[in-house]
């Protein structure tokens, strides 16, 4: 579980964690509450909350407190622990929010908040110089000197930059005669632009890193999607289908994908994807996938196999029925050995 914390109030929290017996990730969203934080679960494509935590962080950022699910009812307490083969993070975030007219009374606003995990403990240090260049490529810094300094001031780049860009589209408007002036059209002028980062998986050096970005740039609505990469500490390399799958087997993991789609979104065997709102009938493969120990998730972001109401499209699918479809030197198969 990941639950963001400094020590002061903070507006939103956001996390996810699963349960060691099915490894299906359930998100997190979360908020202070008199003094107290009320975090809620979710399931992949559940819109109802499923469980609660309530309780609080005590002067060694132990997180107290008591989770319900339904009448249950139970203490809890998480503390930041490391098991063998996970990695160390240390979250560095920038900020920045202005006016786009800062001269003016009335004036949208641009705001970016950027978020990156600088990797502090791996398995090894050939592992850490590998986790943390791919992490850096990912992230579009320019630095490679791996400290907090460094690496804010080049989040602080970006900002800035699409600040300025920002700024400039919303000037060419209004010299085009798109630009209303009155306080209540201000919101759709507005730009937002966030990318966080969420680790899925961080254990027996394997690690799944959702990679967020949400952008607000006019319209009804903004864009947002995860962007999910795997890597394999051992081999240090990026996780790809090809690593994990036989060759020969995209039809019967397409069939697994349907399948197991239908099973998500209520359907029965007989009825078609289409009928719960999906553009076609069939799920194109993705790499586009977090690994657990349990499962692999393929995720879909909006507009991709769904409507944008269908929000981000997660299958889940337990390895117990890939097995067979699964190479022999497969990255997941270390845990079999350690079941």
């Amino acid at each position: 579980m990941r639950v963001p914390y400094d020590g002061d109030s903070t507006e939103r929290f956001e996390g996810s964690y699963f349960y060691e017996s099915k490894g299906i990730l359930l998100s997190l969203t979360g908020h202070y509450e008199h003094d107290r934080i009320e975090l809620e679960a979710f399931s992949q494509q559940g819109s109802e909350a499923s469980e609660k935590f309530t309780g609080q962080f005590d002067d060694n950022g132990v997180f107290k407190g008591q989770w319900q699910f339904q009448s249950k009812k139970f203490p809890f307490e998480l503390k930041e622990t490391y098991t063998n083969g996970s990695v160390q993070f240390q979250p560095i975030t920038y900020t920045l929010s202005s006016k786009t007219f800062p001269g003016k009374k009335v004036s949208p606003t641009v705001s970016v908040y950027q978020e990156f995990f600088l990797p502090l403990q791996c398995p090894n240090a050939t592992a850490l110089k590998f986790l943390r260049d791919s992490l850096s490529r990912q992230n579009r810094l320019k630095t490679r000197i791996y400290t907090e300094k460094a690496i804010q001031a080049d989040l602080a780049s970006q900002a800035k930059k699409y600040v300025t860009q920002a700024r400039q589209e919303t000037v060419e408007e209004q010299a085009n005669g798109n630009y209303e002036e009155k306080a209540e059209s201000m919101f759709q002028y507005n730009r937002d632009q966030s990318n966080s980062i969420q680790v899925a998986f961080n254990s027996a050096s394997l690690l799944s890193i959702g990679f967020n970005s949400y952008e607000y740039s006019g319209g009804a609505h903004g864009m947002y999607a995860v962007n999910y990469k795997v890597y394999d500490l051992t081999s240090r390399k990026r996780i790809l289908l090809k690593h994990l799958f036989k060759s020969g087997t995209d039809a019967a993991l397409k069939t697994l994908l349907i399948d197991y789609a239908k099973q998500n979104f209520g359907l029965t065997a007989a009825q078609k994807l289409t009928e719960a709102g999906f553009f076609e009938n069939i799920l194109p493969l993705t790499e586009n996938f977090y690994l657990t120990h349990k499962t692999i998730t393929f995720t879909y972001v909006p507009y991709e196999v769904a409507p944008y109401a269908m929000g981000m499209v997660s299958v889940t699918i337990p390895y117990e029925k890939l097995k067979p479809l699964l190479k022999e030197n497969s990255p997941v198969r270390r845990f079999w050995s350690e079941e």
